[in-house]
């Protein structure tokens, strides 16, 4: 049986898609609390970014050597992110959404400006994610 090449679409990436760079943003990242545990950023957060694929959401995942773009990293502090490496990325998020969170930030950040840090940080404490 012959395959069928899927053409390209905004879901189906083509060989140039590149990696997307927004230090601005990894900045946000590093200002809001942890997602898991609410550590403050005082205590130190790193902008996690998610590597496994979820197509449904626009996430293809990364090629090897690579990372994802900036936009699919979410805050952690060194602890949980230390944890998330140990214990396998589908493994730590199995009860959490991630690749959802990453595009709420993400457009709160877009669309909101001086009021998306307050608006996340809600969100991540309150934890309905």
């Amino acid at each position: 049986m012959a395959r069928v090449k899927p053409q390209e679409t905004a879901f189906r990436p083509g060989k140039n898609t590149k990696r997307v760079e927004r230090k601005d943003y990894l900045s946000f990242i590093r200002d809001l609390p942890c997602v898991i545990c609410c550590a403050s950023p005082i205590m130190g957060i790193d902008a996690a970014h998610l590597s496994k694929a979820k197509p449904e959401y626009g996430h293809f995942g990364r090629g090897k050597g690579q990372k994802v773009s900036d936009r699919w990293a979410l805050p952690l502090c060194r602890e949980c992110h230390t944890k998330q490496h140990d214990i396998g990325e589908g493994r730590f998020w199995e009860d959490h959404d991630p690749w959802l969170l990453c595009m709420i930030i993400f457009g709160l950040w877009s669309d909101y400006a001086e009021e998306a840090r307050d608006r996340a940080t809600e969100i991540i404490i309150d934890g309905w994610w």
